[in-house]
């Protein structure tokens, strides 16, 4: 028995990618009202939905779950081109509205934080304008402005403050 996984996104070429792995797709918007329209916000619904194919209900670990494994894509709009500074800092707000929702949503010390792991992947560069591609940039050659484009892999295992390591394969 394999492991069971899904993927929540709204872009076409994350679902594109995740059906092509074997993962169950949703749509972010379909995923959310499935969970109900109470007066919780989206990213709240997104969350409780999440959990309760993980086989977490209301604090407490199911017998079953539908799914081993669920991500969920939240891409961020482009709106940085448009409010500048302001964009960024709405986007972040969303990303910590929903990191807020898992903290709320899993009490510590519960039966469900012990079987929980919660990971926020981020990533950097600059955002086209397509809507259609802007979920997922793979062209490298895209304009940055972190230092962290400077390292390269090798970098992360054989140095150490700018000097090779001998004794690292």
């Amino acid at each position: 028995m394999g492991l069971r996984a899904a993927m929540v996104t709204n872009c076409p070429g994350v679902s594109s990618f995740a059906a092509n792995l074997g993962f169950h797709v949703f749509g972010t918007e379909d995923f959310a009202a499935q969970s109900g329209s109470g007066s919780s916000s989206k990213d709240t619904r997104i969350i409780d939905r999440a959990f309760t194919l993980l086989g977490f209900a209301e604090g407490n670990v199911q017998d079953v779950s539908e799914f081993d494994l669920v991500f969920v894509h939240a891409a961020m709009e482009n709106t940085a081109s448009k409010l500048g500074k302001l964009g960024m800092k709405t986007d972040l707000n969303r990303l910590d509205k929903l990191v807020a929702s898992v903290m709320e949503a899993v009490p510590v010390g519960s039966a469900v934080a012990a079987r929980i792991h919660v990971s926020v992947i981020l990533s950097y560069g600059s955002a086209t304008e397509n809507k259609e591609e802007a979920c997922l940039i793979v062209n490298s050659s895209t304009e940055t402005d972190s230092d962290l484009k400077l390292l390269r892999p090798r970098q992360s295992y054989t140095m150490k403050a700018g000097k090779t390591l001998d004794d690292v394969r």
